[in-house]
């Protein structure tokens, strides 16, 4: 696992409801290293924000007065799904997979 450093490699703003600068991101979505994630959870690197995201969900949260505060970035739009023709699989109407 590596070290999580995320504290000092970005600048966190400050909060805008008690000042202070004790704020750390947002983390949405379900984590692929869960051993890093609940560390950085402890160490208050970063908030858990869930796995069920919305278009209004907060981007930062301040670790002493639990204020969450600006808009989530939005990374839909970096990727794009594109068909693969050398996929063998096409999708059912029951939701399962087939053999091309």
């Amino acid at each position: 696992m590596e070290e999580s450093n995320l504290k000092s490699d970005t600048q966190n703003p400050q909060c805008p409801s008690c000042g202070s600068k004790n704020t750390c991101p947002i983390f949405w979505g379900y984590p692929a290293d869960m051993e890093w994630f609940l560390a950085a959870c402890a160490k208050k690197e970063i908030s858990p924000g869930g796995c069920v995201l919305s278009d209004n969900d907060p981007k930062w949260n301040c670790n002493d007065c639990s204020h969450q505060w600006g808009k989530r970035d939005d990374d839909e739009d970096e990727w794009e799904i594109t068909f693969d023709e050398d996929f063998p699989y096409t999708e059912t109407t029951d939701g399962g997979w087939t053999v091309r």
